[in-house]
């Protein structure tokens, strides 16, 4: 979420878009998706044949068996919705999923190793190392319950990002700067012109 809200100011500053970057992380994401009269009004923005495109997407990638798949379809068609209007950074939900065949963007993920994660949630929220280990393991495991139970696709399948970063080895601000170089190279002007 923080490397979200950097990489929108800094997309914002740098390229002066005529429409204004927007981060959305998992808690704006379902915020949008329970707000149906808004989710509905972004989804119809989009053209028929997306439409059609993003619909036989979800049909093989989305699990329809669970009570919850129709919200969380709905869900889905906001985040590829946004993804395609484009000027946003998408984080969670599976958005990664979601947008996997879309050329116009750039999936990013951010890896540590266990130990490094482990010592900075307990830094960052003051708790003991075995709270902290607790946290992380928790957190992996939601991780891959949501996607075992939204998505058709194994969570330990590893989906091809095109940029993968070491979180334990940079720091926020220098994630930011390597993920902006990384859009300035592969989208040049369009970027700066967007």
């Amino acid at each position: 979420g923080a490397l979200a809200i950097r990489l929108q100011e800094i997309l914002n500053e740098r390229c002066r878009p005529f429409f204004t970057w927007v981060a959305y992380d998992q808690e704006v994401l379902d915020e949008v998706a329970k707000a149906l009269h808004v989710a509905r009004g972004v989804v119809e923005t989009i053209d028929g044949h997306r439409r059609s495109e993003m619909s036989e997407l979800f049909d093989a990638i989305l699990n329809q068996r669970v009570d919850e798949a129709l919200v969380f379809r709905k869900m889905a068609e906001v985040v590829r919705s946004l993804a395609i209007h484009g000027h946003t950074v998408l984080v969670g939900r599976g958005s990664y999923l979601i947008t996997q065949d879309l050329k116009t963007g750039m999936h990013v993920r951010l890896e540590a190793p266990r130990d490094w994660r482990v010592h900075r949630i307990a830094t960052d929220r003051e708790l003991s190392m075995t709270e902290a280990e607790k946290v992380v393991h928790q957190g992996a495991r939601e991780r891959d319950h949501y996607i075992k139970t939204f998505f058709t696709q194994d969570p330990s399948h590893k989906f091809h990002h095109d940029l993968v970063i070491d979180n334990s080895r940079f720091n926020l601000a220098q994630i930011a700067e390597i993920v902006f170089t990384a859009l300035s190279v592969r989208f040049g002007e369009t970027l700066v012109g967007a």
